[in-house]
């Protein structure tokens, strides 16, 4: 369902992926495969087709071109205060805690991640309480 909301989050504001980056997608996905063939025969394994793939890639960089546009305008950046609130907060729990700077990026790079996560979930509850959601059996 989140991904249907988002996908008419999509279309709203107009958002639309150029074919070549999806046959770049696609393009980059055979070439970490031994061969054209080994690719072929694992999405025939996984009963696609070349074009389930490509629709796939499709939805991917959508949501990911979603996910960049609802973001540029929010804050996701951390500072230095709340990296070691979370430190201070995390530390005493271990035996023997690293120092702030050896984990102070990794701590950054989680409350980022965290940020967004908020963020987006943000989106898709109001996205859920403007749309309509109709269940097709």
């Amino acid at each position: 369902i989140n991904e249907a909301l988002l996908l008419q989050y999509a279309e709203k504001q107009g958002i639309q992926i150029e074919s070549e980056k999806i046959e770049t997608e696609y393009q980059n996905a055979i070439n970490s495969f031994e061969n054209p063939e080994a690719f072929k025969q694992q999405i025939k394994t996984l009963n696609l087709t070349e074009q389930d793939v490509r629709e796939c890639f499709a939805l991917q960089l959508t949501l990911r071109e979603v996910v960049n546009q609802y973001l540029k305008d929010k804050n996701t950046s951390v500072s230095d205060e709340e990296i070691k609130a979370r430190y201070d907060i995390v530390s005493p729990q271990l035996e023997n805690p690293p120092s702030f700077e050896e984990v102070k990026a990794q701590i950054e790079q989680t409350l980022q991640q965290e940020k967004v996560g908020q963020l987006m979930s943000e989106l898709i509850n109001r996205l859920r309480s403007e749309g309509t959601i109709e269940i097709v059996q």
